[in-house]
């Protein structure tokens, strides 16, 4: 990679623990965000909501976990998508599609 192929944060050696650097060659991977868990500032992807260390962070958590824990979390995050983009359209109750 040439040097006016990395972003300007790269050149001037400011790259945080936040940042994504791993997407910093990618065409929308030097955008600024803020991690919507911490709250701190990132440069990556110009998708992603989580910055780098907070994202470790989880994986970590939930590697720790037992299987039974793990299956409570998803059943909770189902309950939480659910609640907020309604209810699959199964046996004619739920939003209409």
């Amino acid at each position: 990679m040439k040097p006016r192929d990395l972003p300007p944060i790269v050149l001037h050696g400011v790259v945080g623990l936040n940042d994504w650097t791993e997407d910093f060659a990618d065409e929308n991977g030097q955008y600024l965000g803020n991690c919507f868990q911490c709250g701190n500032g990132f440069v990556g992807h110009k998708h992603r909501m989580i910055c780098k260390l907070c994202d470790e962070s989880n994986k970590l958590k939930w590697d720790a976990m037992t299987d039974v824990e793990q299956a409570a979390a998803r059943f909770k995050m189902a309950q939480a998508a659910a609640e907020i983009f309604g209810k699959p359209n199964a046996g004619g109750e739920g939003r209409e599609v």
